[in-house]
């Protein structure tokens, strides 16, 4: 029975195969291009139909942007194979059913949310989480085609974030939109623990009942406060507190054979949660010296926007002529002789299977501008100041301070 278009079942539905579609692409990149190859005979000047349901999209850059979505996908590795969370798809929901209510299309929400905090909502990201959004596709390999494409978009971000091999994680929602009639949400996480709602709920109460007993201690009425007093005269917030008390009666419950003498019971949950249990302590200011100053990050979307700008005959990748138009548009003083004495040493440090390509791509150009780690000798100086003027900790290297001795 075909479902209708509107109905939640197909939204289940389709936003299930759009996560098997992405997978099914990150499992082999290579292979998919050639399946995409044949988008070449969709294309009609900046017109593009889609084989499968025959939408037609008016792009902005036509045929090119096929041609560099090739060329990064017969480049790429295969990348792991992504778990689809249900509490992620339920923020793809609530903002799907955002942009339905209010007939918007954005990535920031009608409550100005973002990506990241309606993330944040349900559970806890590492580090990198991003968001995917097509509108008006019906099919779960043209959404995915789609958002390879990216067509008018110079970071391609879309496409990125398919590409992207620190994602585990994804949650995606499919629904209705008032004026694009569809849209779809894939939001990504490099890793996700889901918030668990009743377990919050129980330590809500008894941070409720903790507080409640502790001002019948102090005989005061009991009030609403964000801060509670615990042992020492410290103020904590009421989550803390909830935690330790949660902690206490996790510990009460347990059957003789788990429980855990109180003398080793401190240093468990220390080791468990050292920022709830560990003692403030005043930190002394770090400085590091010479080449131990830290490098700033570079975003690779920077990389690779700054190629396609300059990219003249769009094969993502910049070439001598290139490079002598930025020279000429911008009155640098490097003439054709200096260009192509720079290529012929970016050649000599190829390796030999792409020696031969008088090209540089972005990747080699971030490779280049990325901050590489390495070990080396410190040591480590403390200073003490007099009167109390506070300390300060130097981390230096070793051959810099033998240097300063010298000097």
């Amino acid at each position: 029975m075909e479902l209708d278009a509107g109905s939640p079942e197909f939204a289940a539905q389709l936003a299930q195969e759009i996560a098997n579609e992405i997978n099914v692409f990150r499992a082999d990149p290579r292979s998919y291009a050639q399946e995409m190859l044949q988008l070449e005979g969709c294309y009609q000047g900046k017109s593009l139909t889609y084989p499968e349901s025959g939408t037609q999209l008016s792009t902005a850059e036509g045929m090119a942007v096929l041609r560099e979505c090739l060329l990064d996908l017969i480049q790429a590795s295969p990348l792991p194979t992504m778990m689809v969370s249900q509490a992620i798809c339920g923020a793809c929901r609530q903002h799907v059913l955002d942009m339905e209510a209010h007939d918007f299309c954005s990535h920031m929400g009608s409550d100005v949310s973002t990506p990241e905090s309606r993330l944040a909502r349900i559970g806890e990201h590492r580090e990198q989480c991003a968001e995917n959004v097509v509108f008006g596709l019906r099919s779960a390999k043209e959404i995915v085609h789609h958002m390879l494409l990216d067509d008018g978009s110079p970071e391609r971000g879309h496409r990125a974030n398919l590409l992207n091999g620190d994602f585990h994680f994804l949650g995606v929602s499919f629904g209705k939109h008032p004026s694009a009639e569809t849209a779809a949400v894939v939001l990504f996480a490099d890793h996700f623990k889901a918030k668990p709602a009743k377990q919050a709920q129980l330590m809500l109460e008894i941070a409720q009942q903790h507080q409640h007993q502790h001002q019948q201690k102090q005989h005061q009425q009991p009030q609403p406060q964000q801060q509670v007093e615990v042992e020492g005269g410290r103020q904590e917030s009421v989550e803390d507190s909830a935690q330790r008390a949660w902690d206490q009666l996790m510990h009460d419950v347990k059957p003789p054979h788990l429980s855990v003498s109180t003398s080793v019971l401190k240093h468990v949950h220390l080791a468990n949660r050292p920022q709830l249990y560990r003692e403030e302590k005043a930190e002394v200011p770090t400085f590091c010296i010479d080449t131990l100053l830290p490098k700033p990050g570079l975003d690779p979307t920077i990389v690779r926007a700054f190629v396609h700008r300059v990219d003249t005959d769009h094969d993502a990748a910049i070439s001598e002529n290139d490079i002598a138009g930025i020279c000429h548009k911008h009155q640098v003083k490097l003439t054709n002789e200096h260009i192509t004495k720079l290529f012929d040493e970016i050649l000599e440090r190829r390796q030999p299977g792409v020696a031969t390509r008088r090209t540089v791509s972005w990747t080699e150009i971030y490779a280049e501008l990325q901050s590489h780690k390495r070990w080396v000798p410190v040591v480590d100086v403390h200073i003490g100041m007099e009167k109390s003027q506070g300390n300060y900790q130097l981390i230096v290297e070793t051959a810099v301070l033998a240097r300063w001795c010298q000097e």
